[in-house]
C-alpha cells in the first residue's frame, strides 16, 4: 500500500508535510481533520523514560482519572496517558477526538508556558482541556460529562 505524498523520513519529524504530531500526518494539508493516518515515529530515548516514569508515578486524581478513561470506557473513546509529543509529555491524549486533558495542581495557576502548549497543540487541530485536581477528587462524574461533552459525544 503506497502512503501519501509525505516527505523523506529522514527529515526532523516537525518538518514532514502534513505533521500534525503525535505521530500522526494528515492525507491533506487544506483540510488535516480528514483523511488522517497515524505513523508510529521514534520517540527521543530520554522523553520515553520521562513518560514511562509519570506514569508509574501518577498522581491520586491521574489515577482516578485513567480508571474511568481506560480501556475505552468512556463511551468507547481511546484514550492514551502520559503521552511524549514535540517537547511535551500530556497527561491524556484521545486522538479520535483529538482532545487533550490535562489535570493541574496549583503550580500552573495561570502559567504562561500552560498558555503556550495549548496554543502549540491547537495549532494542530487539538483542544486542550484543563481539570483542577480537585475536580476530580470531588466531581469525577461532572469531569467525565465535560470530557464527554468536548469530545463532541451526544447523550
Amino acid at each position: 500500500m503506497r502512503l501519501p505524498d509525505m516527505a523523506p523520513l529522514s527529515l526532523p519529524l516537525r518538518e514532514r508535510k502534513g505533521f500534525l504530531g503525535f505521530g500522526l500526518f494528515a492525507k491533506s494539508l487544506e483540510n488535516p481533520s480528514e483523511g488522517i493516518i497515524e505513523i508510529r515515529t521514534d520517540v527521543p530515548p530520554r522523553m520515553r523514560r520521562f513518560a514511562r516514569e509519570m506514569r508509574k508515578d501518577a498522581t491520586l486524581p491521574e489515577n482516578l482519572l485513567w480508571q474511568v478513561l481506560r480501556n475505552k470506557q468512556l463511551n468507547g473513546l481511546k484514550f492514551r496517558r502520559q503521552v511524549p509529543c514535540d517537547d511535551y509529555i500530556l497527561d491524556f491524549v484521545c486522538l479520535e477526538a483529538r482532545l487533550i486533558i490535562e489535570i493541574d495542581g496549583s503550580q500552573h495557576s495561570c502559567s504562561q508556558s500552560d498558555v503556550d502548549r495549548d496554543t502549540h497543540f491547537q495549532r494542530r487541530g487539538f483542544k486542550t482541556v484543563r481539570f483542577w485536581n480537585g475536580d476530580i477528587l470531588n466531581n469525577l462524574d461532572d469531569v467525565c460529562m465535560h470530557i464527554l461533552h468536548e469530545a463532541g459525544v451526544r447523550r
